[in-house]
């Protein structure tokens, strides 16, 4: 049964649905170095059933935390919004991969993240796409808690790769998670393989396109920005919706 979803059917230039996302302004990094300045106005439907996340160039229109921006991209959340538990969660997307310096992603943290911070939490990486070593072909998921992280990644056709339009998704139960591109399954994890199990709360889900940092890696100056995270929807089914 469908619990929520956004399907981005919107005119050209619609900012997300502000009762399904809130768009993040700030370029503190994400802990990570990356030098994006997240801007509302990077994340816009495209008028073609696509939720569009947008990275460019900038030229010091913000002050990040290295300094000047150099760049703005776009992040969008449902904290505060939507928090969920178990059920599966399809996301369709296509992402700048291969390209240097691009870190497309799409992920949950434990709503309770405010109250005892990250890597408590728990976080759930349904996709990751790794500019610092850029490849069409892979793309990866991963889980992190206080004691545990675990990655796998999974390689996709040539002829079809992380730049065309694939199926994300997450089967969540209460003792397992599953990860499938197009519905073939390629990462499982179980309760029992870690020390700690944060993943029986509800999560909060992400969608962003981080620009350098520690696996975005660095920006020639001839890469070819901007770079384009394009959404085709979200689909949430059978799931605990808490908010």
């Amino acid at each position: 049964m469908l619990a929520w979803s956004d399907e981005f059917n919107d005119p050209v230039g619609t900012p997300p649905d502000p009762g399904h996302w809130i768009a993040c302004t700030n370029g503190l990094g994400g802990g990570n170095q990356e030098l994006q300045y997240y801007v509302p106005e990077a994340a816009a439907c495209d008028g073609d059933s696509h939720m569009v996340l947008t990275a460019r160039r900038d030229v010091g229109t913000y002050t990040a935390w290295y300094g000047a921006s150099q760049f703005t991209s776009a992040k969008i959340w449902t904290k505060g919004l939507l928090a969920f538990r178990y059920g599966q969660l399809d996301v369709a997307a296509s992402i700048p991969a291969g390209r240097p310096g691009a870190w497309p992603a799409i992920w949950l943290l434990g709503a309770n993240y405010d109250q005892i911070g990250w890597p408590a939490c728990g976080e759930i990486d349904m996709l990751e796409s790794f500019g610092a070593t850029p490849t069409l072909t892979s793309v990866s998921s991963s889980i992190h808690s206080a004691t545990d992280s675990m990655t796998a990644a999974c390689s996709l056709p040539a002829a079809n790769n992380a730049t065309e339009q694939h199926i994300y998704s997450l089967d969540w139960r209460p003792n397992s998670l599953e990860f499938a591109v197009d519905g073939a399954i390629y990462h499982s994890i179980h309760a029992s393989q870690l020390k700690s199990w944060p993943f029986g709360q509800p999560f909060f889900l992400i969608l962003n396109l981080a620009v350098g940092g520690t696996m975005g890696g660095p920006v020639p100056a001839a890469a070819a920005l901007p770079y384009r995270m394009a959404v085709d929807y979200v689909r949430l089914y059978n799931a605990e919706i808490s908010q």
